[in-house]
């Protein structure tokens, strides 16, 4: 049930999904630190595109194995 529930990697929104979930991370991670302003937009902003970078390699990957 549990994988079930899980994001579909060979959707085209999942590298956006990734991408948004651990942007959220690094930004919260910035506030728990209690990092100034600016950091955390830093943190929020390199995460996000940390992530983007992740989900289009699973998604690629996910394409290519379908083949």
């Amino acid at each position: 049930m549990l994988f079930a529930s899980l994001p579909n990697p060979s959707s085209p929104a999942f590298p956006a999904l990734i991408s948004a979930l651990i942007g959220f991370t690094g930004t919260s991670y910035g506030f728990w630190k209690q990092m100034p302003r600016d950091e955390i937009q830093w943190a929020g902003f390199f995460c996000a595109y940390v992530g983007l970078a992740v989900g289009l390699v699973f998604y690629i990957a996910t394409l290519l194995g379908e083949l």
